[in-house]
């Protein structure tokens, strides 16, 4: 037989798991069972227009997806969707596009509840271009068909790898998982 002290305390311990429970549904049916509104990040979308000639492309993030699509108006433009205080800086560099996160949080800014990745959409005009290098960590990359590049250089540790991209030169993608 269970003695009293044992029966309050298994009370006790499942009226409060059912309170949580309450509370929890009431909260998440408040905003719409969306869980990417109980985020503790802040995420922006920042456009930067490149208007210096460039021939090869070089990109290093951490998480940020990175997405290549043709530009319809034959111009050159990166979208980062990325944290307040996490941005990428974007720069031409000797005929060198260059995507570079640009991380100035502190230690307390990494704790936090997140559900959403950064972005980073490269508009390219179609056709050939010079080397692109990619160096991410779990950030994935696609890299579309109608895109050509005279080398091809990513690598990562968890991240997935979409490219029907063609080169003329080497192909070189190195994943570690």
């Amino acid at each position: 037989m269970m003695s009293t002290k044992t029966k309050v305390w298994l009370i006790t311990a499942a009226s409060l798991v059912l309170i949580g429970c309450i509370l929890f549904a009431g909260v998440m049916t408040t905003l719409g069972w969306d869980f990417s509104k109980l985020s503790t990040h802040k995420y922006e979308t920042n456009e930067y227009e490149i208007s210096e000639e460039f021939s090869s492309i070089s990109i290093y993030t951490e998480t940020a997806r990175v997405t290549f699509v043709t530009s319809d108006d034959k111009k050159c433009r990166v979208v980062c969707y990325e944290q307040e205080n996490a941005r990428h800086a974007v720069s031409v560099k000797d005929g060198n596009l260059v995507i570079k996160r640009s991380d100035d949080r502190k230690w307390y800014d990494y704790i936090g509840i997140g559900f959403e990745l950064p972005k980073i959409t490269v508009y390219v005009p179609s056709g050939e271009h010079g080397a692109l290098s990619v160096r991410t960590s779990t950030g994935d990359v696609m890299i579309p068909e109608d895109l050509s590049f005279a080398s091809i250089d990513i690598s990562g540790s968890t991240c997935n790898v979409t490219s029907y991209a063609s080169a003329s030169g080497a192909v070189k993608i190195k994943l570690s998982t």
